[in-house]
């Protein structure tokens, strides 16, 4: 009896040591509520005319930016070989995911092509995530490595071992969902390791669909599929006049994940209602175009947006609704999106009762009253000086020369947030090139730093009516310090005039605001002893 218990005791004791091993590795435990996803990417030479504007590289990014924190990532080029841009690693925070951005560019168009050795690379990678995994395929052919090619032989037991290394992925509950990029349909071997790995097989013939497949495709697989669409929207202010035009925005979202149009979804309708104590005042198709007649902001990102004509004056009751297609169902679904107060409009020459009293206040109320006027009209100066002006011209980086200009003062605010995300409530969204950013520019009122300074040094001061660029934690800038030289070193703030121009993470911006007088920023002798003046007298 001791004997058998020394043997049992021996047995769990080298199995807890020696754990027993597959030809693929062990699976880790899956953690709930987290995703872990290999983008397996051709980098062959066919890419060169299949995807010429590299389409492929900025729908891996749009990935690499929808991860949670926790969630894992890797990414695997292949042509005649595979090789891992980005080894399996957790998202992180968003500011902090530039350098895995940077490195997904790497992604090329020259050699063959090896499709098994990448499945097997990027199955290397899945075996150490945490949650659900699967992988996205992209290739636009079939294996055509030069001994493959000259011999069937070798050919079919190449493909042999791929059915391998599908069974593989099968037996793990990792899927591997497959993208053919081709003018026409490509071979049969994309689609059988989508319907062996109990994956999505997609044919796309246009790269420029790539964004929407690559966001589609994460965003359904990593939720349960019987998880339900729900629809989703917003408004502001609570509040418009008789007469004004209101901007409503609505979505759909799996769980936090808002939706975007793509293989999934198709919305063939999406509209807002109206009413008031049952009665429908308007009803809105609200659009995903880019449109400012629409006030659409970014085309195809999955936000419809309308103007709600406020008309009739009350309490008006909001609701959405949506007729479209997921997952090839029929879906419907209706909201109530909230209420707003519709009021009366300020017409000009309305009086109003008891005004007339004013006249015969005794001399000593006329003068607080008009104390009381000089006081309003004293803010109302103050606030509409405190607003930002101007404009901030940006181009891009390696593209060209490509860019734009953001108008800073339709906002008609005194600072301004520019960033690669409106999450945190930026003014101006751009896309992202060489990392996400967020930065502000700032108009300062009164003087918020005036100090004594040596002979010859740098200075920086924030008087009234000065400029200020701000950058948020994890964004740097770095500054122009002469013409066509910038400084090389990234500064987190820095006083900025007319003309002057900076760069944040594969952007060039240019600030055009001539009430920003280059005298107020200038450094060296004349500005330092001004400022040691002033310091002085203080």
């Amino acid at each position: 009896m001791d004997k058998n218990r020394f043997l049992v005791l021996f047995v769990l004791f080298t199995s807890f040591l020696f754990p027993p091993a597959c030809a693929y590795g062990q699976q880790p435990e899956d953690i709930p509520d987290r995703v872990t996803v290999a983008l397996i990417i051709d980098g062959s030479g066919s890419m060169k005319s299949n995807d010429p504007d590299k389409v492929r590289i900025s729908a891996a990014q749009k990935v690499v930016e929808m991860l949670g924190d926790d969630d894992g990532i890797t990414v695997v080029q292949f042509a005649d070989r595979p090789s891992v841009l980005i080894p399996l690693t957790k998202a992180g925070a968003k500011q902090f995911r530039g350098k895995y951005l940077t490195l997904v560019t790497a992604i090329g168009a020259s050699g063959n092509t090896d499709i098994k050795g990448a499945l097997e690379a990027a199955f290397a990678e899945l075996n150490g995530g945490e949650g659900k995994r699967f992988a996205l395929l992209l290739s636009d052919g079939e294996p055509d490595l030069p001994p493959l090619v000259q011999d069937q032989r070798r050919m079919n037991t190449y493909l042999n071992e791929v059915s391998g290394i599908c069974d593989a992925y099968k037996t793990r509950g990792w899927a591997v969902h497959s993208i053919a990029l081709h003018r026409k349909e490509a071979g049969p071997l994309l689609r059988k390791i989508a319907q062996q790995t109990g994956g999505e097989y997609f044919f796309v013939p246009e790269a420029a669909a790539l964004e929407s497949f690559f966001q589609s495709i994460f965003l359904v697989q990593k939720h349960d599929p019987v998880e339900k669409l729900r629809l989703d929207g917003s408004y502001a202010p609570q509040s418009c006049q008789a007469g004004g035009r209101l901007p409503v925005e609505a979505w759909l979202r799996l769980g936090r994940d808002r939706l975007i149009p793509g293989p999934h979804l198709t919305v063939e309708e999406l509209a807002l209602a109206a009413t008031i104590e049952g009665r429908t005042l308007a009803s809105v198709n609200l659009e995903d175009n880019g449109r400012e007649a629409s006030a659409d902001k970014v085309k195809g990102d999955g936000v419809f947006s309308g103007w709600l004509e406020c008309r009739k004056e009350g309490r008006v009751t909001l609701s959405l609704t949506m007729e479209g297609v997921y997952r090839g169902q029929k879906v419907s679904e209706k909201v109530t999106l909230g209420q707003v107060n519709v009021l009366p409009a300020h017409t000009a020459g309305r009086t109003y009762p008891g005004l007339a009293g004013v006249v015969v206040l005794p001399a000593g109320g006329g003068v607080i009253l008009l104390c009381l006027l000089a006081v309003v009209l004293y803010i109302w100066r103050n606030r509409l000086a405190a607003r930002i002006k101007g404009a901030l011209k940006y181009r891009v980086e390696g593209e060209g020369g490509a860019g734009g200009e953001l108008d800073l003062t339709i906002t008609k605010k005194n600072e301004v947030v520019i960033a690669t995300e409106n999450g945190s409530g930026a003014d101006f969204v751009l896309p992202v090139k060489n990392g996400s950013f967020s930065f502000k520019i700032k108009k300062m009122t009164r003087t918020q730093r005036v100090k004594k300074v040596e002979e010859g040094t740098e200075t920086e001061i924030t008087r009234k009516g000065t400029y200020m660029a701000i950058s948020f934690p994890g964004t740097f800038i770095i500054f122009q310090e002469a013409p066509g030289v910038f400084s090389g070193n990234p500064r987190s703030r820095k006083q900025i005039a007319h003309g002057d121009r900076f760069k944040v993470r594969g952007y060039e911006f240019e600030f055009d605001c001539p009430e920003a007088k280059a005298s107020e920023s200038s450094g060296g002798k004349e500005t330092s002893s001004r400022l040691t003046g002033i310091s002085e007298r203080s």
